[in-house]
């Protein structure tokens, strides 16, 4: 027998609490005896469930477990039975069950291990992260070599230079959809987890957001700093400026993707919005169709999509260091791509673009946080004794 104590409950209250070798006998002694070559765990768990015994059943039962702590509470004395030792003289107040007395493990002690055990998740399965830095690498080394010849700064590669900027960034944006996927698995042992009442799903949704945040720096370098600043010969003194903009726009995908893990059940479904927010963020991101040219209610998801906030800024960053050919200034290469793509702009815009970047992917980390904080409610609240 693995269990020596055993507790049988039903809608928040106690129908049996005591030596697991005392809980046949006692559903013998109330008018519910074990049927010969029956599980007796079956058997009890049956008895408490009201599609199995009926209401009136199950209410009765309930009764009579009240009606027998409070004859053992008033006589403390010479009880044979298990389930009379439960009323230790030193827990009168709890009537023997010993539920609000327990103590669970203090927050700072939680998240210490939340801390701890989503820190090694991330360094010994690296695919969701770590790996995905790799993946970025050689994805957008071969935009780099594609564009090979926009590493020159002259009026023909203008264009070029653009592009190579928003292939950099959108490609390995769409890869956060695996994410959805891993973090939708993650959620629900989570969930399971914290409505068993053995963690807090405020320490995981801390814990997790702090060991994330140098997780966007890692994937800003590995998709920026060889194929951006080595191959493509970018300019290092925008390398900084370059890295929070990229780190930004990685934060506001990932807080989508955390975001739709838990708001569906089904990891599929969730990975499919992501992929109609990426596409949205595309084709919105003024650089495909221009801001002027768009119509309310549409208009409204120009202004609400990152991309267009990303790519006015890396630009603008990228070209105020970069020295051009045939006498063009940063500002009339900024003009001349602003011809066709207006979203490029020669006004300095980043610090603005950063924070409503940061806004946006705040919005979304809000609605994640809530959607944990829903989904691992307890199932139910366990009534005191009266």
């Amino acid at each position: 027998n693995g269990f020596d104590q055993v507790m049988i409950m039903s809608r928040g209250r106690q129908a049996f609490s005591g030596d697991a070798h005392e809980a046949t006998p006692y559903f013998d002694r109330i008018g519910y005896p074990l049927p010969d070559a029956t599980n007796p765990a079956e058997h009890f768990l049956d008895l408490v469930n009201s599609d199995f015994s009926g209401e009136e059943d199950v209410e009765n039962i309930l009764n009579l477990w009240d009606q027998h702590k409070s004859k053992n509470a008033s006589s403390h004395g010479g009880s044979t039975h298990g389930t009379e030792r439960l009323d230790d003289d030193d827990d009168d107040a709890d009537e023997a069950v010993g539920i609000e007395k327990t103590k669970g493990t203090s927050f700072s002690s939680e998240l210490s291990i939340m801390f701890k055990r989503h820190f090694s998740l991330i360094t010994r399965d690296p695919i969701l992260y770590l790996g995905r830095c790799l993946i970025f690498l050689v994805m957008c080394m071969v935009f780099a070599f594609v564009y090979w010849n926009a590493r020159d700064n002259d009026f023909d590669q203008l264009y070029s230079k653009m592009w190579i900027q928003l292939w950099i960034a959108s490609v390995p944006t769409n890869m956060g959809v695996v994410a959805v996927y891993a973090l939708n698995d993650e959620f629900k042992s989570i969930q399971r987890e914290s409505q068993n009442g053995m963690v807090s799903a405020g320490t995981y949704v801390f814990a997790k957001s702090i060991l994330v945040l140098p997780i966007f720096i890692l994937f800003a370098i590995s998709s920026l700093l060889i194929p951006g600043y080595l191959i493509q010969d970018m300019p290092w003194e925008a390398f900084g400026i370059h890295v929070i903009l990229y780190a930004s726009l990685m934060f506001v995908f990932e807080s989508v993707a955390e975001a739709l893990s838990v708001l569906f059940d089904d990891p599929i479904i969730g990975m499919l919005q992501f992929m109609n927010f990426w596409f949205g963020s595309f084709l919105f991101g003024g650089f495909l169709i221009p801001e002027s040219d768009l119509y309310w209610p549409l208009k409204l998801f120009y202004y609400i999509m990152p991309y267009a906030y990303y790519i006015r800024s890396t630009m603008y960053t990228v070209f105020q260091d970069t020295t051009f050919s045939d006498g063009l200034t940063s500002d009339e290469a900024l003009e001349e791509i602003g011809k066709v793509f207006p979203v490029i702009e020669t006004e300095d815009n980043v610090a603005q673009d950063i924070a409503t970047l940061l806004a946006i992917g705040a919005v979304y980390k809000i609605m994640y946080i809530v959607a944990v904080m829903v989904k691992t409610r307890k199932v139910a609240k366990i009534q005191t004794p009266n």
